[in-house]
């Protein structure tokens, strides 16, 4: 016979077993919905045709980088989008924002959507951006964005993976598909480098949703393995990830800062959670 008592112990225990469920797995809200608080922002050298008080050469390109935490152009601002905040990214001039925490062994959870205004010189290109992490260090000379793992946003190709300033890692692919490999869950695991076809693989399905629909991207990390999820949907695992080191070396690449890139296209981003985790979701089967 249950008892009153019981019942009591029961809810009692209940209760705390989901308490304590809430503290194994808290979740970090990295985008607060008002401001720019947690992240830093960066800005590369302007494509010609940006209007912006800047010295150029005598080719008439813009010779420096803008740089950190300067945004003349409002290229990044908090707005409200579809009755919620979220950060505008113009695209206007190619450069990211970035946390100024690192994290690692964590699943990061982001809603995107495209807007409509592409520019130069991507404006008769495919709408394109990326979510980068294990960021580590600054970008080098000119370039854009600092060495990293690369989730790639960009038109029919969410979830791809692509190398960022020397980083490497292993994917089981299809080696016949042409012209870059193609993401296969029993394929043969193959080392991605800066070369001709290893620069970039290929998710294994398009999950997007139609321009002006918003889109989740989706990282599990743990160690030197990740996950790519497109709308609750796995289109890529990756392991082995790594950095360039001195002399040709190499050295685990595990965790870093996460970066939101703007390039050429307008995006909005918004939702952004990370929780830290132990391990990969059971849903996706037996992936390494």
């Amino acid at each position: 016979m249950i008892t009153a008592k019981t019942i009591s112990i029961l809810l009692l225990l209940s209760f705390c077993g989901n308490l304590f469920a809430q503290k194994e797995t808290p979740k970090s809200v990295l985008f607060n919905g008002k401001d720019f608080d947690g992240w830093q922002k960066y800005l590369a050298v302007p494509y010609k045709s940006v209007a912006i008080e800047m010295p150029k050469g005598e080719n008439g390109d813009y010779i420096s980088p803008i740089g950190f935490d300067k945004d003349p152009l409002n290229v990044f601002k908090v707005v409200t989008e579809d009755g919620k905040p979220a950060i505008k990214v113009t695209g206007e001039v190619f450069g990211h924002i970035r946390t100024t925490n690192e994290y690692e062994n964590y699943h990061l959870i982001i809603s995107f959507k495209w807007g409509n205004k592409k520019y130069p010189p991507r404006e008769d290109k495919k709408r394109d951006a990326g979510l980068l992490y294990h960021s580590l260090g600054v970008p080098q000379n000119t370039a854009p964005w600092s060495q990293s793992q690369e989730c790639q946003i960009q038109e029919g190709d969410c979830g791809d993976y692509f190398i960022i300033g020397g980083s490497t890692i292993d994917i089981k692919v299809d080696t016949s598909s042409k012209p870059f490999f193609k993401y296969k869950k029993d394929g043969v695991l193959t080392n991605f480098l800066a070369l001709p076809r290893r620069g970039r693989c290929l998710k294994s399905e398009d999950f997007e949703n139609p321009v002006g629909s918003w889109n989740t991207i989706e990282i599990y990390t743990i160690g030197d393995k990740s996950l790519h999820v497109v709308n609750g949907h796995l289109v890529m695992a990756l392991q082995n990830s790594r950095m360039r080191a001195s002399k040709g070396q190499t050295m685990p690449l595990t965790k870093g800062k996460i970066q939101l890139q703007s390039e050429g296209a307008e995006i909005f981003y918004r939702d952004i959670l990370l929780e830290p985790i132990t391990k990969f979701p059971s849903k996706f089967g037996i992936l390494f």
